[in-house]
């Protein structure tokens, strides 16, 4: 359900690689993901690279896939 570390798989996942339904990490994957990369269908980056095929938000680079 709810995963916490290095590498963690979940419903809600939180690490430096996440992958999950809400995923938030350096390395996010998922249906909604913030982080350093993210990508998702809502894909949400601060300072980093986004790709998503509903959403893309990034500073570096946005890209919609799809």
């Amino acid at each position: 359900m709810i995963s916490i570390g290095g590498l963690s798989i979940g419903l809600f996942a939180l690490a430096g690689v996440s992958i999950g339904w809400r995923a938030f990490g350096g390395l996010a994957l998922g249906h909604s993901a913030l982080g350093g990369c993210a990508i998702a269908k809502y894909a949400y980056a601060g300072n980093g690279v986004a790709y998503g095929t509903v959403e893309a938000s990034g500073r570096q680079k946005e890209h919609l896939i799809g």
